[in-house]
């Protein structure tokens, strides 16, 4: 199956269908962006100010990495080499705001896809893998309790918080989530309690 099928059957209805890791991920670059573009928009839609700028090269990445979990979560006779193997490899592009939110279009659904490879086995190579991931990537991992706050990319939630559109995005993920682990920064928490305000007594902070 090629990712562009994955993509159109998760933007038309949610389920996520995957083939055989040893066929070939069959792509086109233009087809692949004009599907994440899609994404983007209905992702704009729902984001207060001003979402930063979509970047083409880091959402097909984050796309090729959820197939490829999806697929290590399904096949189970994947050995650990080949787990590693199949998430492994790096984001094309730096982090910034952009990067970030553009990763985030598919990776948004990290947590859910954690929860499942927990349920199967705990202490899976799967399970190791995705919270690498959540850890390198906070925005799209809220409310994926196995990562220490510590262990999350520092500079990554700097850019997070630096910009609006992101820093509303993630505190209303982690009210949403009740991420109590995010809570541990100073700015997070202030900004949480700024949101929730007068209705504090629904989460009561620390």
């Amino acid at each position: 199956m090629s990712l562009i099928c994955f993509l159109r059957a998760v933007y038309e209805t949610g389920r996520v269908p995957v083939d055989d890791p040893d066929t070939p991920l069959e792509t086109s670059a233009t087809e692949v962006d004009a599907l994440l573009a899609a994404f983007d928009v209905r992702a704009r839609d729902e984001l207060a100010f001003t979402a930063p700028a979509f970047i083409p090269e880091a959402a097909r990445w984050s796309a090729a990495l959820m197939y490829r979990g999806c697929q290590a979560l399904v096949f189970r006779r994947l050995d650990e080499p080949a787990v590693k193997e199949m998430l492994g490899a790096s984001c094309p592009t730096p982090h910034s705001s952009g990067v970030i939110y553009s990763v985030d279009l598919m990776l948004r659904v990290l947590p859910e896809l954690a929860t499942m490879a927990r349920a199967v086995a705990e202490n899976d190579v799967l399970v190791g893998e995705l919270r690498r991931i959540g850890a390198a990537w906070p925005l799209s991992s809220v409310g994926m309790p196995q990562i220490a706050a510590n262990q999350l990319d520092q500079d990554a939630l700097e850019i997070i918080m630096r910009d609006r559109s992101l820093r509303q995005l993630y505190l209303d993920r982690v009210i949403a989530r009740r991420d109590r682990s995010r809570l541990e920064r100073t700015d997070v928490r202030d900004g949480v309690r700024q949101a929730i305000g007068m209705y504090e007594e629904l989460w009561p902070l620390p």
